[in-house]
């Protein structure tokens, strides 16, 4: 099982810039989960799909 530094919960905008202030910090193993859809299986015409996370980081995102 990979190891992760930091796991943030939550791919709203707090999540997404923590992850991102975390990889400028230094941090190398970031886990970003969301339960959202993936960007590619949203709807802009269903508003679930757009307010459930920011920028579709999908289930699950990885930044390192």
């Amino acid at each position: 099982m990979k190891e992760y530094e930091v796991i943030i919960v939550g791919g709203g905008p707090a999540g997404i810039f923590a992850a991102l202030t975390l990889a400028e910090g230094g941090a190398n193993d970031i886990l970003l989960l969301e339960q959202g859809k993936c960007i590619g299986e949203r709807s802009r015409q269903c508003a679930g799909d757009m307010l459930c996370g920011w920028g579709g980081a999908g289930p699950t995102a990885t930044a390192s």
